[in-house]
């Protein structure tokens, strides 16, 4: 897996920035990280499972949580 930012790391560059800024900051890291999770779960899913219909169960594990819900 690539390197996801920590918070820290992430908010580093946030001096100066309006609080609309802040929260779009904020929803960006948070849709990195539930990405990577979905991500990484789907993939430990996939080395689990040796059927025909594992590469559709993989993909439903990525799309489960809609980073649309992130707001």
């Amino acid at each position: 897996m690539s390197k996801i930012p920590t918070a820290e790391e992430f908010f580093d560059s946030v001096v100066g920035y309006t609080h609309t800024e802040m929260c779009e900051r904020a929803i960006e890291f948070a849709k990195l990280h539930v990405e990577a999770a979905l991500k990484e779960a789907s993939e430990k899913a996939e080395k689990l499972m040796s059927h025909s219909w594992e590469k559709e169960y993989q993909q439903s594990i990525i799309n489960s949580y809609p980073l649309t819900n992130i707001k």
